[in-house]
């Protein structure tokens, strides 16, 4: 174990400061008054509010249909007004177009 005036105790002190540089810093009773920035507090509530709807939130389920649905009602046949006449065909039966 290390003496209370041993290495690690040296290790452990603050740098040595020239009297301008003191000047600049804050007493510690000014950081001890210094008010908390808002932002964790804002996170800790925002995760707060995601973990309460997490568990009391539902999700909803989807349907997944295995089969094409047809319209019952207001379904009409679409026709030509012209009717055509086909007079040659230029691909028989078999033939890769």
């Amino acid at each position: 174990m290390n003496a209370p005036g041993g290495r690690l105790a040296a290790q452990l002190d603050a740098p040595l400061r020239l009297p301008p540089e003191r000047t600049l810093l804050p007493t510690p009773g000014d950081l001890m008054e210094m008010p908390v920035h808002p932002a964790p507090c804002l996170l800790v509530a925002t995760l707060a509010v995601l973990l309460t709807l997490a568990c009391w939130g539902r999700l909803d389920r989807g349907a997944v249909a295995h089969r094409q649905r047809m319209p019952d009602a207001k379904v009409q046949a679409i026709q030509t007004a012209l009717i055509g006449v086909v007079k040659s065909m230029a691909v028989h039966r078999g033939e890769r177009v």
